[in-house]
């Protein structure tokens, strides 16, 4: 059984944060069910592999705060703030990490029947974690795009 196709286009640019991890993919499958994913917090550790908890988001709204649990480059787990920067149902979010100073902005469009996704991770920070974080974004260990695609793959949907 073959998968969904994925095309991505990661890479890193330098622009007002101190470094940004850009991936874009057209994902297989409805820009509804993508964004049921990705527009909620709540779902995101059902796809991301560094997500492993989100709690104190009971909607979904621009401004929100909520905690996350996050697994760290080293192999244990961090907890840490975000907050629902950008919001617009269907096409944008961008949640940012008030105690990393990092953000993630989703932007989708729909392409026929499947979904075209950009993401961009910002780092605003020069910590020395962080940049573990970015070597694992650039070998592919921790970046949503393939999560995101398999998880959109399954019939058993929530």
């Amino acid at each position: 059984m073959s998968g969904p196709a994925l095309a991505t286009r990661p890479g890193w640019q330098n622009r007002r944060a101190l470094s940004v991890w850009r991936e874009q993919a057209l994902i297989e499958a409805p820009v509804e069910r993508v964004w049921d994913l990705i527009g909620d917090p709540n779902r995101h550790p059902e796809w991301w592999p560094l997500v492993v908890e989100v709690e104190g988001l009971p909607r979904i709204e621009q401004d929100a705060t909520y905690r996350q649990v996050s697994l760290t480059p080293r192999g244990g787990t961090v907890e840490t703030t975000f907050q629902i920067e950008k919001l617009d149902e269907l096409r944008e979010i961008k949640v940012r990490c008030t105690d990393y100073r990092t953000y993630a902005h989703w932007l989708i469009t729909g392409a026929q029947d499947a979904t075209f996704a950009d993401l961009e991770i910002g780092f605003e920070s020069n910590r020395a974690e962080l940049g573990l974080l970015r070597l694992r974004l650039r070998d592919g260990t921790c970046g949503p795009g393939r999560g995101l695609t398999r998880r959109t793959a399954r019939r058993d949907r929530r």
